[in-house]
């Protein structure tokens, strides 16, 4: 028969460890999209949290007394670990829709707009086409294997009530974010080039033979050079978005 005071003593810091895990999947790419439904998330925080805890140290395993009000900002700062882990995991991969989106409206492609479940609204082609390539390099390279193993280590180095809300790294937050931009513009540099390459050359072109109607068939090279370029520059993006997953 169960013991009623082991069973509330363990369910408290496995719900402790469940915390951590369940920011995970609030930013954590393919896990935090919509596409997984909600019931499902909740299963894996909790089956996840089952297998984990039994090999924490035994500081993760001591009786918590806790209050209500520490129990709260435990479950705000431990939630605020497995967040911060999925965001950063995340930003090559948002990093790559931007640069999507900058090509698109390039190439004359941002008014093509089509639904994209993972975020529940309507994004351009070109910046579904580099999410899922980005998402997709993510998963070869194993980046669930790693958010999760990174996750693990936490419990290692971050202990129960580590985190604070005053200990949070502003500086490193901040450079991730420049990093995430810095790779939405490398990506998109190629085809941005081109595109002003051919805005120039058809400004010259309208200028020496204005029997040409440069409006009317600007629109359609436009789109076709961007895609061209968009094309020849795939190989050097994927070593950009690799690169920048395994710093990671």
């Amino acid at each position: 028969m169960l013991d009623v005071e082991v069973l509330i003593t363990h369910g408290l810091g496995m719900l402790v460890v469940a915390f951590r895990l369940s920011g995970l999947l609030l930013f954590s790419p393919v896990l935090a999209g919509a596409a997984v439904p909600r019931q499902a998330k909740i299963a894996l925080v909790f089956m996840l949290a089952a297998a984990v805890y039994p090999g924490l140290a035994v500081e993760w395993q001591q009786p918590l007394n806790l209050s209500l009000v520490t129990l709260g900002q435990l479950m705000v700062t431990e939630t605020l670990i497995g967040a911060a882990i999925g965001f950063v995991a995340s930003l090559p991969i948002v990093a790559a829709q931007v640069a999507g989106q900058i090509m698109g409206q390039q190439m004359g492609l941002g008014l093509a707009q089509v639904f994209n479940p993972e975020f529940e609204t309507d994004t351009g082609v070109v910046d579904q086409l580099m999410f899922f390539s980005a998402l997709a390099v993510y998963i070869s390279l194993g980046g669930l294997e790693a958010i999760f193993v990174a996750m693990m280590n936490t419990y290692d180095h971050v202990p129960l009530g580590g985190m604070t809300l005053t200990s949070i790294p502003l500086e490193l937050s901040v450079g991730m974010l420049s990093s995430g931009f810095e790779i939405a513009f490398r990506v998109a540099m190629p085809v941005v080039a081109i595109m002003v390459v051919e805005t120039v050359a058809s400004g010259v072109l309208m200028k020496t033979i204005p029997q040409i109607n440069i409006l009317s068939v600007g629109f359609s090279i436009k789109t076709l050079a961007g895609l061209f370029a968009l094309a020849i520059a795939t190989a050097g993006m994927y070593f950009v978005l690799a690169g920048e997953a395994e710093r990671v």
